[in-house]
């Protein structure tokens, strides 16, 4: 169970002498296989409130944010941002890669949490269903956005984390792209997994348990 409670984002900023509040005393309660979806005009804090769950906000963003995160009890604003990954994993629209080949980028979070050379190899495998076979020995900033979406997803994959959160996974998806990524959303909620997603089109967000507009949060 995923458990928010009291939750605010200030950010400091010339003109407001106490900051600008993005969230305010904001909770939530997530059990295991639930998908929860964030709408909201531009600016209303979706992008704020998944950066602050994953501890980017205020380790490497700084803003003020009170309130606790806990997941089946563990605190995970005490986490570092170099282990969170073991908690959840974060899609941005802003994609960064830091390695020459998709396989690198892929490979580098399953090093990572240990695995071994076979257990990487079968991993890799298992990543076949976002059709990178024909990608993995490019650099992944040469591809189009389409294309690097889908390593970031398979990245996502491969963390295999308990939380997932996503911030407008199918912005640049074809359609059939798009289908995969729906049927990896069905699989995700199956395994008991946590969604916390901001997504505007229609097919992805009728796969919401819960659907939150934080405009005027």
């Amino acid at each position: 169970m995923l458990e928010i409670k009291n939750l605010g984002i200030t950010y400091p900023q010339d003109g407001y002498p106490s900051g600008r509040t993005i969230l305010r005393d904001f909770d939530l309660i997530l059990e295991s296989g639930s998908l929860c979806l964030l709408q909201g005009k531009n600016g209303s804090g979706k992008t704020s409130l998944l950066a602050a769950l994953c501890n980017v906000i205020p380790q490497h963003k700084f803003a003020i944010r009170p309130g606790t995160i806990t997941l089946n009890g563990l605190e995970l604003q005490a986490i570092p941002l170099s282990r969170i990954f073991h908690h959840l994993a974060f899609l941005r629209t802003q994609m960064h890669f830091f390695f020459p080949s998709v396989e690198a980028e892929i490979v580098y979070p399953l090093e990572n949490k240990g695995f071994e050379p076979d257990r990487i190899r079968a991993e890799l495998a298992r990543l076949k269903r976002w059709k990178l076979k024909e990608l993995m020995s490019k650099n992944p900033r040469q591809l189009s956005g389409g294309e690097q979406k889908r390593v970031q997803l398979a990245i996502i994959d491969a963390i295999d984390a308990p939380i997932i959160l996503l911030d407008e996974p199918s912005l640049g998806l074809s359609e059939s792209s798009t289908d995969l990524l729906i049927d990896w959303l069905y699989e995700q909620k199956h395994r008991g997994k946590i969604i916390i997603m901001a997504e505007h089109r229609t097919a992805l967000a009728a796969l919401a348990d819960l659907t939150l507009n934080l405009d005027g949060a």
